[in-house]
C-alpha cells in the first residue's frame, strides 16, 4: 500500500506563498489519497462480486458493533451485502464466521488450579486484547494492538509474516501513517 501523503506542510501552500502548491501537486496529492483509500477498502471492507479465500477477514458498518467476519469457506461474494449476525452466515456460497474479537468465552482448563504468575497474567491479557506477540505468524486482516500504542489504537495486518524478537518502533510507524505523537 502506498504511503499516505500528508497535506499539512506539503500541499497547503497558498498562491501568495513563495512556493505555492501547483495544480499538478494537488492532482498528485489527490491521486495518492484515492489510491490509498481504494487499497484500504479492497483489503478490509466487504466488497460485492469479490473472491475471498479461507482466513480472509472483512469489516463493514452493517455488522454488529465491534464484529469482524472471517472467511471459513472460500468463494465469490454476492452482488448484495448479506445480513450480518454473530455466528456463521452464507454469502453466495462463502461461509463467514462473524464474531467480536474482544469477546471471549473463558473456560477453566487443566491448569485452573495452579498459582497465577505475572507472566501467565500478561499472556492471558495479551491474548484477550490481541496484543502483538513476538516471533508469531500473522495473516492479512488480523487485528492487533500493543500496550505501547495510544489507547484504542489497532493494527490491521496488511502483509502476512512472522514478527521478530523485538517490538517495532511505533514512533516511526505512527509518523509514517500520520499518527504523530
Amino acid at each position: 500500500m502506498d504511503k499516505l501523503y500528508k497535506f499539512k506542510g506539503n500541499y497547503d501552500h497558498r498562491s501568495t506563498d513563495t512556493n505555492p502548491t501547483l495544480y499538478r501537486d494537488m492532482i498528485d496529492y489527490l491521486d495518492n489519497q484515492n489510491n490509498v483509500l481504494a487499497e484500504a477498502v479492497s483489503a478490509f471492507l466487504w466488497q460485492p462480486d469479490t473472491d475471498y479465500i479461507v482466513g480472509a477477514k472483512v469489516i463493514t458498518n452493517a455488522m454488529p458493533k465491534g464484529c469482524i467476519a472471517e472467511c471459513i469457506a472460500k468463494g465469490t461474494s454476492g452482488k448484495t451485502e448479506p445480513t450480518w449476525v454473530k455466528g456463521t452466515i452464507n454469502d453466495n456460497g462463502i461461509e463467514w464466521k462473524v464474531y467480536n474479537p474482544t469477546e471471549y468465552d473463558i473456560k477453566p482448563t487443566a491448569n485452573s488450579d495452579k498459582p497465577v504468575t505475572s507472566n501467565g497474567v500478561y499472556k492471558a491479557i495479551a491474548r484477550a486484547h490481541h496484543y502483538i506477540q513476538r516471533n508469531t505468524a500473522y495473516n492479512v486482516g488480523d487485528v492487533l494492538t500493543s500496550p505501547n500504542l495510544p489507547y484504542g489504537t489497532t493494527i490491521v495486518v496488511t502483509q502476512s509474516g512472522t514478527t521478530g524478537a523485538d517490538e517495532p518502533d511505533w514512533t516511526t510507524i505512527k509518523n509514517n501513517i500520520g499518527g504523530g505523537n
